[in-house]
């Protein structure tokens, strides 16, 4: 788990967008996506997925999930 900004900025791109990552986003299928206050999971299946949500008005992404 990384606990802050600094953590995360360190890590390398490739410990962080996994090949099984990118597959299961890549694939996730963007027309079934519903906006919404609380936000959206991008993936495919119960694969890893990017979490995103609305704070103060624009997307963030929540969380990344393997």
């Amino acid at each position: 788990m990384i606990n802050s900004e600094k953590a995360f900025i360190s890590l390398d791109s490739k410990s962080i967008f996994t090949k099984k990552l990118l597959e299961s986003i890549k694939v996730a299928d963007l027309n079934s996506l519903e906006p919404s206050m609380a936000g959206f999971v991008l993936q495919k299946g119960s694969g890893p997925s990017i979490s995103f949500s609305v704070v103060n008005g624009a997307l963030k992404i929540q969380g990344i999930n393997y």
